[in-house]
């Protein structure tokens, strides 16, 4: 008979001490309160579309990598098997990577350093989140209430302007409306409102059908969809509206409950239209230009109405509550309903093609029209007959400028974040514009086929990441995997019609819905757990399993999160050295201590920002005003060299060239502002301001005779000394 030996007690190596103090849960969990604090802040600060704040959520991102490396480097956090969304964050990475060596043939290498900074933006949180995700227990879930409460809060904001115009408390001022009768606080922009509350309708509804879910989470879920859906309409966003039917069409075909989520969905939008009716009929509160003070009592109103059909809607939930749980419900039932669905659908076509053949046009003119009516080069108002306007709002327009820019350079493109001075080479009309208006057209014309398929592709394999982790899933989690990739698949097609890219508040959400659908909780924890052993090789009792430390990884991680934070500091830095020196030279007078002051400050923006133009052309302007003539022409001819196809740069050489009696280098500069943006030098002349005027126009020549472009002038010219 063996004696038996009592078994080693494990203890806790040093080390391990560490990662039990950031512990997996608590860690990721932590991780993922900052990426939410980084997409809170985007959404009340207009976006996040201007460098400074953009500047502010690139830096948080770039902390949660920091911590994120950490984790992976005392082995409390691992990496989660998802090869299809590890793809597709390397696929951000790459096209990252090739936003930045696009500085070095970009015509507005300046705005291509900002454009390489936000796509590493968008690959940070998607890397940060396969690390975390896996971690947080029911992370969908939790995601999907995270945002929908953020959601809720941005359309109270922006729903205050309506019916609360008049309120101030703080620095919070609810009106908002005054210039603009669309709703477009706190995001600045009518559009990015809409489709960021449209993001959180799938939420809504996934939870108002769901009857795992307690009673009053459902009604509140109901509640708040109307709420959203009255919100997205006030907008006037043809965008979203279109977005938003995606996303549900998303949630409805994926299912469970089809039926309900259809219904769920109906009945919000029933329960909106009263109040949706009484803003878009009411002068007061459609009107552009309409002050806080005309429009306080009909904001009321536009209150009563919204409560009281918010009333109406608890009522009508609570009696299909009760008649639910009376109510057999059987497969055949739902067949029923479904045929009536679809025959209603087939019968409202049908009446809608007989309309259109009994028109004046007919079926084919009337399709006629409206596609003209689309392409042509008009915007619209912003009233609510917008809704039911077939004007692109001068899109047609700028998606034909970046096709032409990309059939130009279809490789490589014209450098990342260029297309606003690619828009005056291109442009057949005086809109003024710095976005295509289409994320995959803007790709191409921007990083040509390259840049494009990293960047789209990127984006599918993420979404093929998704799918195949939610059809896997089960119960409420899939539930909530499904609703996160309707939100997603909203913005995508949204994508297609609007600049979503270059709003950190819109994609920044979508990419983290797709990433946290694509990671089942608990997928890191086979690949990377070990438990220790004695020295024989057998395994400890008692042992708590830990992660094996993934130290390459974290390194490059690390570093990265430096380089994002310093990449995307450099640039504010040079903005606000750059405004500095512009504040000053306006209170230097005659004083030539300021204005060399001035001058030394514009030097180191330039030299934090060697690639910002504007830098070199404020420098000159002081050095112009200390009279160092020379010094001045050649900041400008550095500024012309390092971006030769900007109009403002041979704007400001013309005019230096012009007061100070340079004739030759005056014509070169205006032969270049011709090359630059031709469209300013054609028909009426009267439109050419200051100096170019008197060069293009003689006091001798008739306007009429104006050349297209002058006579005399080429279209290009050599690159200045």
């Amino acid at each position: 008979m063996t004696a038996a030996t009592p078994h080693r007690e494990y203890r806790r190596p040093s080390g391990a001490r560490i990662a039990d103090l950031v512990a997996a849960p608590r860690l990721a969990g932590w991780l993922s309160i900052l990426i939410f604090c980084c997409l809170a802040y985007a959404a009340f600060a207009n976006g996040a579309t201007a460098i400074h704040e953009e500047s502010r959520v690139q830096i948080g991102l770039a902390a949660a990598v920091l911590v994120a490396a950490a984790g992976l480097a005392t082995g409390a956090l691992g990496v989660a098997r998802s090869a299809l969304a590890w793809a597709g964050a390397a696929g951000l990475a790459g096209f990252t990577l090739f936003c930045a060596i696009s500085v070095s043939w970009s015509i507005a290498p300046d705005l291509s350093w900002v454009a390489a900074n936000r796509a590493a933006e968008y690959a940070a949180v998607v890397a940060v989140l396969l690390v975390a995700a896996p971690s947080v227990y029911r992370a969908p879930e939790w995601a999907l209430a995270a945002f929908a409460g953020l959601a809720l809060c941005v359309a109270v904001y922006a729903l205050g302007g309506k019916v609360l115009p008049q309120l101030s408390i703080g620095p919070v001022n609810l009106d908002q409306a005054s210039q603009f009768s669309r709703l477009r606080a706190p995001l600045g922009y009518w559009n990015a409102l809409g489709m960021l509350l449209v993001m959180a309708t799938p939420a809504c509804i996934a939870t108002a059908a769901a009857r795992s879910r307690a009673p009053g989470l459902r009604l509140a879920a109901l509640l708040a969809l109307q709420l959203l859906f009255v919100t997205i309409a006030l907008t006037y966003s043809r965008g979203a509206l279109l977005a938003l039917a995606i996303a549900i069409g998303v949630l409805v075909t994926a299912g469970p409950d089809r039926l309900r989520r259809l219904a769920i969905a109906a009945l919000g939008v029933i329960a909106a239209a009263p109040a949706c009716a009484f803003a878009f009929g009411d002068e007061q509160l459609s009107r552009d230009g309409i002050a806080a003070a005309q429009r306080a009592s009909d904001g009321r109103q536009l209150l009563a109405i919204l409560v009281g059909s918010m009333l109406a809607l608890a009522a009508v939930a609570l009696f299909a509550r009760r008649a639910e749980k009376r109510m057999r419900w059987g497969p055949a039932r739902t067949r029923g309903v479904w045929r009536l669905v679809s025959l209603l659908a087939v019968l409202a076509v049908c009446v809608g093609l007989a309309g259109l053949a009994g028109s004046q046009r007919g079926v084919t003119g009337t399709v006629s029209h409206q596609w003209d009516e689309f392409r042509k080069p008009v915007g619209i108002g912003n009233n609510p007959a917008r809704l039911i306007s077939s004007n692109g709002s001068n899109r047609w327009i700028w998606w034909r400028e970046a096709a032409g820019a990309f059939s130009d350079k279809p490789l490589t493109g014209w450098g990342a974040g260029s297309f606003p001075i690619l828009h005056g080479r291109y442009r057949e009309y005086r809109t003024e514009v710095r976005s295509a208006h289409s994320a995959p057209l803007q790709f191409l014309a921007e990083t040509g086929v390259v840049g494009a398929a990293l960047a789209l592709g990127a984006v599918a394999l993420l979404f093929a990441a998704a799918i195949r982790t939610t059809r896997k899933a089960e119960g409420n989690d899939r539930v909530a995997r499904v609703a996160l990739l309707a939100a997603a698949a909203g913005w995508a097609v949204h994508c297609l019609v609007d600049w979503d890219w270059e709003i950190p508040a819109l994609t920044l959400p979508a990419l983290a819905a797709l990433t946290i659908a694509a990671v089942p909780w608990g997928a890191g924890r086979g690949l990377t757990t070990r438990t220790p052993r004695t020295r024989s090789g057998r395994r400890l009792r008692g042992a708590p399993q830990r992660r094996r430390t993934v130290v390459p990884l974290a390194l490059f991680a690390a570093l990265a999160g430096v380089a994002l934070a310093l990449s995307s500091a450099l640039p504010v830095a040079a903005e606000d050295r750059r405004l500095e020196a512009l504040r000053e030279a306006a209170d230097a007078g005659s004083s030539v201590s300021a204005l060399s002051k001035a001058a030394a400050d514009a030097h180191e923006a330039h030299q934090l920002n060697p690639l910002d133009a504007d830098a070199l052309l404020d420098e000159a302007t002081i050095q112009a005003r200390l009279r160092n003539l020379p010094e001045a022409q050649d900041l400008l001819l550095r500024a012309a060299r390092l971006q030769p196809d900007n109009p403002r740069v041979w704007d400001a050489l013309l005019t230096f060239a012009d007061q100070n009696g340079y004739g030759p280098l005056a014509e070169l500069a205006l032969q270049r502002r011709i090359a630059a943006d031709p469209l300013s030098f054609t028909g009426d002349p009267s439109v050419i301001s200051g100096v170019a005027y008197s060069y293009v126009v003689p006091p001798q020549a008739s306007p009429t005779a104006f050349g297209t472009p002058p006579q005399g002038f080429p279209a290009a010219a050599p690159t200045p000394p």
